[in-house]
């Protein structure tokens, strides 16, 4: 990374293995304080990755979790100390990839809780409660201490989030699940053996949890598109004890906002999608508008959930404010909706992100009050990569877009991402050049513009600077505009420079103005 701030730019180097090139080589050592001794556990061949390692409480018995270099072959073991080896437990595969949160240890003795909700725990026992999507959907699952199975605890068509807690003493899982909407969280209670599932939750929206040491109580978060954060205290059944903290909503109705409304649209094929609309703040359904779609459509992400906020809400409450609808939907490959909507996205990412844009392109344009020759489209990261798929494959549709920080190319951002969502690279070089935005510049048309901070260790700009010289070698134009020490957010990057800093208040002032400049000069004509 380079500053380019001091007088003579200044190198620094980050460790940063990209798409197919070679990852660290992974360990695990112990070192006894008390006798003084060091060893180094001799791995199984599939430790590839170690995502996970913790000591069980109350007990020298040790677990690590291996994971293959496609993610898709997960393996939890037990460290053998007279061996130093280490006893499969565990197995968990597919064929696409693996979602698993880090272990959680347990706050008090026979009880577990987190602030965050986590997917996978062992008990003072030595049985093991976690969540597997092997029957096509996320759910909890019991295991005795050695890997045989105890039973399935929760089932159906739907998909548990995490778990919240769990009392071990009178065998109650707590857990946070989508089971009554794929847009809404909640918070449910059931038994070991799957019996007397409860939701604890009732109003609608999107719940949070954090339970107290003992259990008897959680304090709850929730909002929903049109009611602001609130956050109480109930009882472990769901009684409310205390409300904490309650925003007061008259101070957003004053400015006259409009609240997202909850739609469907489908595909070609019949699939149906969630969708977000925003209208203007003074909509007349008799006249025309012109829309800008916001989104991030990467696997197994989902922006339509019923909270306050949904869909960069506030933001858009300006360009509502000057007579833009905004738009946004969860496309084939979000999560939320099980393992097979999920795995659409397995092996090329950019496939049915930009068919299911064209579908929610030709949606609007079927809309009465939508101007479908002004529809314009915005992200940030995976969602300024989806816009500029979208203004070269679907550039038919849309007429403006600004991409924001985006993974362009494939192979120039990590291992550990990519590969999870697209495979190996010697496995699947189509799928990687259908999903580079670098393969379809040629089709590109309308008016991009292209934003990246010069220090984001995340998403190199190197991506955008690809992506210009692309442009000008198909004889395309673009915009571009990049901030100057800023990071992934826009914010000073600490590692790169602390003398020279970005300011990221003022980069973010000074780019939503740029975004609601460019969007007014592009889509909005001269009689509207």
């Amino acid at each position: 990374m380079v500053d380019y701030e001091a007088q003579y730019p200044v190198v620094k180097y980050i460790r940063y293995p990209k798409t197919g090139e070679d990852n660290p080589i992974v360990s695990i050592s112990i070192l006894d304080l008390k006798n003084k001794e060091y060893r180094s556990v001799n791995l199984p061949d599939t430790a590839y990755y170690i995502p996970d390692i913790i000591w069980q409480t109350n007990s020298s018995n040790l677990y690590f979790a291996t994971l293959n270099r496609k993610q898709n072959d997960w393996n939890l073991y037990k460290y053998d100390f007279d061996t130093n080896g280490a006893d499969l437990i565990l197995n968990d595969s597919n064929d696409s990839w693996i979602d698993r949160d880090p272990f959680i240890v347990p706050g008090e003795i026979g009880t577990w809780t987190t602030k965050r909700g986590f997917s996978f725990a062992i008990m003072d026992d030595g049985e093991i409660i976690w969540i597997s999507e092997k029957d096509g959907f996320s759910h909890i699952y019991r295991n005795r201490p050695d890997g045989r199975p105890i039973n399935q605890v929760t089932r159906g068509n739907w998909e548990v989030n995490n778990i919240s807690a769990i009392d071990y003493r009178n065998k109650t899982i707590y857990f946070s699940a989508k089971k009554e909407t794929e847009t809404e969280n909640h918070l449910y209670s059931i038994k070991f053996n799957g019996s007397r599932l409860k939701r604890l939750t009732k109003e609608k929206g999107s719940h949070s949890s954090s339970f107290s040491p003992t259990l008897n109580y959680f304090i709850n978060s929730y909002s929903s598109f049109t009611v602001p954060p609130k956050t109480l205290i109930r009882e472990d059944n769901g009684k409310i004890v205390r409300i904490l903290r309650e925003t007061d909503k008259s101070k957003f109705d004053a400015y006259n906002l409009t609240y997202p409304q909850l739609i469907n649209i489908f595909t070609d094929d019949g699939t149906r999608l969630n969708a977000l609309i925003t209208y203007p703040h003074n909509f007349d359904p008799m006249k025309q508008y012109p829309v800008i779609l916001y989104n991030y459509g990467g696997p197994g992400s989902q922006l339509v959930i019923n909270r306050w906020g949904a869909g960069s809400h506030t933001l858009h409450q300006y360009f509502a404010s000057r007579d833009f609808i905004i738009f946004s939907f969860d496309n084939r490959g979000t999560g939320g909706r099980g393992k097979a909507f999920k795995d659409l996205a397995y092996g090329d990412y950019g496939k049915y992100l930009v068919k299911d844009h064209i579908e929610a392109a030709k949606y609007l344009q079927g809309l009465t009050y939508v101007d479908g020759d002004n529809i314009g489209i915005w992200g940030w990261s995976g969602g300024g990569y989806l816009t500029n798929m979208c203004m070269t494959l679907a550039s038919d549709y849309f007429k403006a877009g600004i991409s924001i920080a985006p993974n362009v190319e494939p192979l120039l951002y990590d291992t550990i991402w990519t590969e999870r969502y697209m495979g190996l690279v010697e496995e699947n070089p189509e799928g990687y050049k259908n999903a580079s935005v670098l393969t379809h510049v040629d089709k590109a048309k309308g008016h991009l513009l292209q934003i990246h901070g010069n220090a984001d260790d995340n998403v190199h700009h190197q991506h955008s600077i690809k992506l210009a010289k692309a442009y000008a070698e198909h004889g395309k134009d673009m915009e571009m505009f990049i901030y100057s020490n800023a990071n992934h957010g826009m914010s000073n990057n600490n590692f790169l420079s602390e003398d020279y800093p970005a300011d990221g208040w003022k980069n973010r002032y000074h780019l939503y103005k740029k975004m609601a400049d460019f969007f007014m000069e592009h889509l909005v004509t001269d009689n509207f």
